[in-house]
């Protein structure tokens, strides 16, 4: 949008705490429940034993470091292919990246700040119109999102037998493969059915229309429509010239979450759990669904640790409980050096934005930028 939005929120006194929603609570609560689980989880972790490991835990950090970088590669490639014509650097992509996930990983339900902020920081660093901005980030996510989902989906074919005959005495269901199945399933069918409805029905441009109601809420509602016109219509061009583009972030988006089936390998075979590459990429596919379904949590924790753990028992593991513990805060801190590094970033982020801004409080493109 060419301006800021208005807001009808007043404006707390000096010194004044807002008062927090239910929401914020209830995001809370299960943060802290999350963390609670990870930690009773990680109290099976000798780390002196880790810390004794020397020279072979250096070779670990540095293929990890590997690792990280080929995924976050991927990833920010994905989004570079579907950014459109106006798209800054490969590198400022990725420096958007770390700053704006920083905080969706480390906050509960961060995703509502993390995510909207990498729009304004495109808004910023770009000349696109705030709808380009838009578009990009949505099919950015479509990509993702569909990768993880096929992600999942060779997970659960690679241990479909074992969780069909041994899941009942840990998740309850015999059925678990078909569950996690059904639930990547709705998940893909609600992604690929809003990109269709946008390229071929157009439903915005159909069923939201302009008010010719005078004042500020008529002004502001003609604003919203116009911009979601905008987005989809810029989605439906994407998605009917650019299909090559979309398919090849998508199989980017797969090879980045695959890369973390890889991790997990390398992590238990250095701590020497025996396990084969397919269980191994079978169980931390699978325990991804936790991650797409809990999304409040920051970076899945506790949740996503503890159905590991499970399939760990599935899958036979000797010692499900101290494997899984072990693995969980190899990832976690590998996660949270990633994170750090974001906000790190993050924090020097708003002076090097500024010097990109002219006088006028607006982008290279003439568009005023939303305030902060």
């Amino acid at each position: 949008m060419n301006q800021p939005l208005p807001t009808t929120d007043p404006i707390p006194e000096r010194g004044a705490w807002p008062r927090p929603t239910a929401g914020r609570i209830l995001q809370g609560v299960l943060a802290a429940a999350g963390i609670g689980m990870f930690a009773y989880l990680a109290r099976n972790v000798s780390f002196a034993g880790v810390a004794d490991a020397g020279t072979a835990l250096l070779l670990l950090a540095l293929v990890l470091l590997v690792l990280t970088s080929i995924n976050y590669s991927l990833d920010t490639f994905s989004w570079w292919l579907v950014c459109g014509a106006k798209r800054p650097s490969f590198w400022t992509l990725t420096a958007i990246r770390l700053r704006c996930e920083s905080l969706t990983n480390i906050l509960p339900g961060g995703a509502v700040i993390g995510e909207p902020m990498k729009v304004m920081h495109l808004l910023r660093t770009t000349t696109m119109t705030a709808a380009e901005a838009t578009t990009s980030f949505l099919l950015a996510k479509f990509c993702i999102i569909v990768g993880q989902v096929l992600y999942v989906v060779i997970g659960v074919l690679f241990s479909y037998a074992v969780l069909s005959g041994r899941s009942e005495a840990i998740f309850g269901t015999e059925h678990f493969g078909l569950l996690v199945l059904g639930v990547v399933g709705v998940i893909l069918l609600l992604m690929l059915s809003l990109l269709g409805a946008m390229i071929w029905f157009q439903p915005m441009l159909r069923f939201l229309v302009p008010t010719e109601r005078e004042g500020r809420w008529g002004h502001l509602w003609n604003r919203l429509v116009a911009e979601a016109h905008s987005i989809e219509q810029l989605i439906a061009t994407a998605g009917r010239q650019q299909g090559g583009k979309l398919v090849a972030g998508v199989f980017c988006g797969f090879l980045s979450w695959s890369l973390n089936g890889v991790e997990a390998y390398l992590i238990l075979h250095f701590l020497g759990v025996e396990a084969t590459f397919t269980q191994a990429f079978a169980i931390d596919a699978v325990s991804c669904v936790i991650r797409m379904v809990i999304f409040i949590l920051p970076i899945g924790i506790g949740g996503q640790d503890w159905a590991i753990t499970g399939l760990m028992t599935v899958h036979g593991i000797a010692n499900p409980v101290g494997a899984s513990a072990q693995l969980a805060v190899v990832k976690r801190a590998r996660e949270f050096v990633v994170i750090g590094v974001g906000l790190v970033m993050l924090a020097f982020a708003p002076q090097r934005l500024r010097t990109r801004l002219d006088s006028s409080g607006t982008n290279a493109n003439g568009n005023q930028l939303p305030t902060a």
